[in-house]
């Protein structure tokens, strides 16, 4: 890999001055990705394990595995090396502002609808509990992930402005090491405590600096093969390896089997490849030249965030069957009919509310 400066700088001016047409695509990508993943997780939830029709689902499930660390590179890429006018208490203030005001209040919506739909009852205790735990539903974890990575990014932008290319792959290599590497050896061989301890290189933290040095980092085209070759790689040992962990425990479906994890081996490397593949596309030979696809990459890559925060929402809707569809939720249908008829219909409602909320004024911060 080698710096330099993006080939499409040219296509990029005419398609926004703010925005990078790749960085758009991946982000449609992440939450399309996020989406399947809970579409396909609920289908497989209510099927036999073993059987035909959860196979379906599982192919679907390992498939969007890359979702979350595609967003957490895209972050990264986004927000790391950059040298701001502003502190590091100003760059919190408004990453923090801009994304507390949207978290709190689908918060409370998501506990109101569990209160609605499920019956659940919470004390003023629980409900402190359940927002400050990133709880309220099975997606709002990933709001705690990415402000834990704001805190630490005027730290980590410290380093990579004066770091060269082989300090961040040490950076990157120690993190590989600690974070995807030494888990396996612990669980999967007969050393089981591997004792050495590096706290500032575990977690997602990899992805985000990964995202910012692909994003400065030019493949060899030679290369572009390779990385459907590791993507593929990656999704046959996610579909193979989760299943041999769920076979161990007698048909008993695990709730998150290791080789489900973002931090897996396989899942790095399905997620690093396609962040790669997206990445050096040739928009301008594909997509330039049709503005209603820019148009719409721009309309649905700006509504993304929006959309990862209400989905669920339209998700529990449609399997109460509130808009009068309940057979297709509920596993009547062939489950690849039943998964893409979930994906299509939570997708274009969520947008769709997306869209309108950000033409009202102060109701648009909601959908940031």
């Amino acid at each position: 890999m080698q710096t330099v400066i993006d080939e499409n700088k040219t296509h990029e001016n005419l398609y926004s001055k703010s925005r990078i047409i790749y960085a758009d695509v991946i982000r449609i990508v992440a939450i399309m990705l996020v989406i399947l993943i809970h579409v396909s997780a609920y289908s497989m939830s209510i099927k036999i394990f073993g059987t035909r029709d959860w196979w379906v689902c599982h192919f679907f499930d390992s498939f969007a595995r890359s979702g979350v660390p595609l967003f957490v590179m895209l972050s990264g890429m986004l927000l790391l090396g950059t040298e701001k006018s502003y502190s590091w208490a100003e760059f919190l203030r408004r990453r923090f502002v801009k994304l507390l005001i949207p978290y709190f209040v689908w918060s409370g919506v998501y506990i109101f609808a569990r209160f609605l739909f499920r019956g659940e009852r919470f004390t003023p205790f629980q409900i402190a509990n359940i927002i400050f735990g990133f709880t309220a539903e099975t997606q709002m974890w990933f709001i705690g992930l990415i402000l834990g990575l704001y805190i630490i990014t005027p730290i980590i932008n410290v380093f990579l402005i004066s770091a060269k290319n082989s300090d961040i792959l040490y950076f990157i290599t120690a993190w590989f090491l600690f974070t995807i590497i030494l888990p396996i050896i612990n669980r999967y061989t007969p050393i089981i405590n591997i004792g050495i301890r590096v706290e500032f290189v575990i977690g997602y933290i990899g992805y985000y600096v990964l995202g910012y040095y692909i994003n400065k980092s030019q493949i060899d085209k030679r290369y572009k093969l390779f990385f459907v070759f590791l993507f593929l790689l990656g999704y046959i040992l996610t579909v193979l390896l989760s299943y041999l962990v769920l076979k161990d425990v007698n048909g008993y479906m695990e709730t998150s089997p290791y080789f489900y994890s973002y931090l897996s081996l396989n899942v790095f490397l399905m997620s690093i490849s396609l962040f790669i593949i997206l990445k050096d596309i040739d928009y301008g030979k594909y997509i330039y030249k049709k503005k209603y696809c820019l148009k719409l990459i721009s309309v649905f890559s700006s509504c993304a965030f929006g959309v990862y925060l209400i989905h669920v929402l339209f998700f529990g809707l449609l399997d109460n069957g509130f808009f009068g569809l309940t057979p297709p939720f509920k596993g009547l249908f062939f489950p690849v009919l039943e998964i893409l008829i979930n994906f299509v219909l939570v997708t274009l409602f969520s947008l769709f509310v997306v869209i309108l909320l950000k033409k009202i004024p102060i109701i648009k911060i909601l959908v940031p």
